[in-house]
């Protein structure tokens, strides 16, 4: 999933970048906690910057299911562990 974000001098990105860094990096981060370690994604991911930072750019969730897993549902389960870093409370 792709979210619009503006160049190197966007002041979105540096929170952004933060944001991908928080919910990615590490194994106690909310995807490996929440999603390969239960075994709903063999790999999950955050990039702040695709396909670069120079132009007007993307921040990218990128994750594979586990075999016989569905991408519609991990999708969902992406949604909401962004939703839930972005709003502790939900």
């Amino acid at each position: 999933m792709g979210y619009p974000r503006g160049d190197r001098d966007s002041p979105d990105a540096i929170p952004v970048s933060l944001l991908c860094s928080a919910v990615s990096i590490g194994r106690t981060s909310p995807f490996y906690q929440r999603l390969i370690k239960k075994r709903r994604a063999l790999y999950a991911a955050a990039s702040p910057t695709f396909p670069g930072e120079k132009y007007d750019t993307q921040a990218l969730l990128i994750a594979a299911p586990v075999d016989g897993g569905s991408p519609r549902k991990l999708k969902g389960d992406l949604t909401r562990e962004l939703q839930a870093v972005l709003d502790p409370r939900s």
